[in-house]
């Protein structure tokens, strides 16, 4: 189960780094570009998964997602979540 975990893990960091969230969120997911931007670094992954899914749902996130290509899918934002749930805050 340690494996299977930390492989997600590792999943998420890519994930996390391919789809540009370091732009905004910090490389660290706590040193955000302004003081607006969430610090996502040891958040619960159901807000993280939550909140996000919901702005990319209502588009009210398009803004940010200009410019850095295709936006996750579920299981993709999951795992980034799960990835910066672990990260100390």
């Amino acid at each position: 189960m340690g494996n299977a975990l930390a492989s997600d893990n590792a999943e998420g960091k890519q994930l996390y780094v391919e789809y540009g969230c370091a732009q905004c969120h910090g490389v660290d997911a706590k040193t955000s570009n302004s003081s607006t931007t969430p610090k996502l670094a040891g958040m619960n992954v159901d807000d993280v998964y939550l909140k996000t899914k919901r702005y990319i749902e209502t588009r009210a996130h398009d803004s940010v997602w200009r410019g850095c290509g295709e936006t996750p899918n579920h299981v993709q934002l999951k795992r980034i979540a799960e990835y910066v749930a672990t990260l100390p805050r």
